[in-house]
């Protein structure tokens, strides 16, 4: 009647809902006039189409917004979305606040006009022409608005968005604060690095008081008993032949006993500090110390090397012969072995000390948690209390080397 009434051809347009083959579609109706010859309207047209797909797309594109709107209102990161120019479109609340800013602030202005940063403006470019992501973890930043901030750090990831045609339309941009981690990290890194200077001033205490007590022994116990012998010795010889055959089995005893404590002390003076390694350095150590192992094991050791020159530090020098001891009596129990080789090279800078065996190696990967390895827990704690680096390969059928380093600076 409308149409009639005004002679126009004003398309008038609806949505009805029918039932077709049992199911219910949505059609749109569009109706025009038809005139004669003369312009006069003698009817009206209408044309109906099937719109049931648009619809359906249309509600699913709705839900899809409902559900973006939830996840930039209740995410804890901070959530922004930008065109392929870098101007904002949107962003979620907890980066407005993160910035200082409302959120109605941001639309339409440009990211790197608020944020200015060549490098960071080169990685979106990046992500527009290549259509790949890009994420960096622990960013420092701080707020050019608000300096009061200080340096944040962010954990941050660009995704590219693409239209119909395949292009990058624009970039979503999610970013997560992690300054408070990043300053527990560091924290701890200062207790470790606090825990290892206390751990080498132990060292070098233990170390100094070993050596105290070895001198102490040497000079008070091992002098008296040597005196002591030399007494007895000489008591035998003053004694008249009667006396002496009385107590010539007792004076026998006394001075093997003398000669089997001095025997003792030594060996205790040797565990506490070789003697040799105080007097001659290191590389004279460790062949002093390999003579005895090898006539022990029947295990060949070759040493080969250099002494350092300046000496290292005695608590550097006594980590480094421990960590080795440990290494051969891990050699004779368990590597199988029938030669090892110890070289010692000062070159470079550096103070080197590697140990290799021939032995049966094993997976360095996979050590299961049995007192057959805690000796390699031991040398690389005792190595890492004196900033030595430790270094450990091997595998079954390869034998194994232990490689030693320590900086000259600690001459």
């Amino acid at each position: 009647r409308k149409l009639l009434s005004a002679g126009q051809m004003v398309p008038d347009y609806e949505t009805v809902r029918i039932a077709k083959d049992g199911r219910h579609i949505n059609v749109a109706i569009s109706y025009a006039a038809i005139k004669d010859h003369s312009g006069v309207v003698v009817g009206t047209s209408a044309i109906l189409r099937d719109i049931t797909p648009r619809i359906a797309a249309e509600k699913a594109l709705r839900k899809n917004y409902e559900l973006l709107d939830r996840i930039f209102a209740t995410t804890h990161f901070c959530l922004v979305y930008l065109d392929r120019n870098f101007n904002f479109v949107r962003v979620n609340k907890a980066y407005a606040d993160a910035c200082g800013y409302p959120p109605e602030f941001f639309p339409g202005r440009n990211h790197f006009a608020l944020y200015p940063g060549e490098k960071f403006e080169a990685i979106f470019r990046q992500v527009v022409a290549t259509g790949k992501p890009f994420t960096i973890y622990g960013n420092p930043f701080e707020f050019p608005d608000h300096p009061e901030k200080g340096v944040t750090y962010w954990d941050w990831t660009l995704h590219p968005l693409r239209g119909e045609d395949g292009d990058v339309e624009g970039l979503l941009f999610a970013l997560l604060d992690v300054t408070e981690r990043k300053r527990a990290e560091g924290a701890l890194r200062n207790y470790a690095a606090r825990l290892r200077e206390l751990s080498r001033r132990l060292r070098e205490v233990e170390v100094s008081e070993r050596r105290a007590i070895s001198r102490e022994l040497h000079d008070r116990i091992g002098q008296g008993l040597t005196t002591l012998g030399l007494m007895v010795g000489a008591l035998d010889t003053r004694l008249s032949r009667e006396s002496r055959n009385a107590v010539q089995t007792l004076l026998k005893d006394m001075q093997v006993l003398v000669q089997f404590t001095v025997a003792h002390v030594r060996d205790v003076m040797a565990e506490l500090r070789p003697p040799v390694l105080d007097d001659y350095g290191l590389l004279a150590a460790l062949r002093h110390h390999v003579t005895e192992f090898s006539r022990r094991t029947g295990i060949a050791v070759n040493v080969s090397g250099v002494e350092p020159y300046p000496r290292l530090l005695p608590v550097v020098e006594t980590a480094m012969f421990r960590i080795i001891q440990e290494a051969l009596n891990n050699i004779a129990k368990h590597a199988h072995a029938k030669n090892v080789e110890i070289s010692l090279d000062p070159a470079s800078g550096r103070v080197v000390l590697e140990i290799a065996d021939d032995g049966v190696g094993f997976d360095t990967s996979n050590l299961p948690d049995s007192g057959k390895h805690w000796g390699m827990i031991t040398m690389r704690e005792r190595a890492e209390a004196v900033g030595i680096t430790f270094r450990l390969e091997s595998a079954p059928g390869a034998g194994t080397r232990i490689v030693l380093e320590a900086e000259r600076a600690a001459s």
